[in-house]
């Protein structure tokens, strides 16, 4: 039998025949198949894979010998498994995991349907505070804050308890009345010489104009208790017309 050793520079020592191996020092060369150390750190830095060292692998197996496998995808990027890793500077993480694909504050907000052009559809809008200034949707073109309507033009008019008339047209050369808290009503005044005068139940009405030479003279069995009539017929003169 022929054995074979190897000397500190990686010869090779042909020893054949009957002998006896008497024991060794020194190490045995990377050259000649070994680590040229006597230590697993030393080794290792030998080998290239020291904590120092910067070796470049294919891909690194963590974990398992297969399934999480660490791969360079480009330039700075690595994968794991064929999926891409995001880091600083990068690739923007997209939507579809969980980012905005964006590297700015305004294109972000744009990606998400926020951005200055956006129209973001929301079931109500907290203003100022966490919720006693809620906006919410009413009905189509009009909204509420804390359920109180908000007045718009050519929406809902805007009553008499809220500051407004309740109306939303006047006629036309009439005169206002005012009816609690009622929308305000008003009485056609057009008339040449109509006088406005109450009937104590209800709204005031307009009274017509009388004949040339009658006279305005009070009446209680009027509904006004006006009435025109002869000059010094009634209870009493108030107006004669000429």
């Amino acid at each position: 039998m022929a054995w074979f050793f190897y000397d500190s520079n990686g010869n090779v020592l042909q020893v054949t025949g009957a002998h006896t191996l008497a024991s060794h020092t020194g190490t045995l060369a990377v050259t000649a198949g070994g680590t040229g150390a006597t230590s697993a750190t030393a080794a290792a830095t030998a080998l290239g894979v020291g904590t120092g060292d910067s070796p470049q692998l294919t891909g690194v197996n963590v974990g398992h010998a297969s399934d999480t496998t660490v791969t360079r995808a480009s330039a700075g990027d690595i994968a794991v498994e064929g999926s891409l890793i995001y880091r600083a500077g990068g690739t923007d993480v997209p939507l579809t995991d969980g980012g905005t694909g964006a590297s700015s504050a305004s294109a972000a907000a744009t990606a998400l349907g926020l951005g200055t052009a956006s129209n973001p559809q929301f079931a109500t809008v907290e203003l100022g505070a966490a919720s006693d200034t809620t906006l919410a949707r009413a009905s189509a073109g009009n909204i509420t804050v804390e359920g109180n309507a908000i007045y718009r033009a050519g929406g809902t008019d805007v009553p008499v308890a809220d500051g407004g008339t309740g109306a939303s047209t006047f006629t036309q050369n009439g005169a206002l009345i005012g009816n609690a808290a009622n929308a305000i009503t008003a009485v056609d005044m057009s008339t040449k010489g109509g006088l406005l005068a109450g009937d104590g139940s209800g709204n005031p009405s307009v009274l017509a104009v009388g004949a040339n030479g009658l006279a305005l003279v009070a009446d209680s069995g009027e509904a006004t208790g006006l009435k025109y009539a002869s000059a010094g017929v009634g209870l009493g003169l108030v107006i004669a017309l000429s």
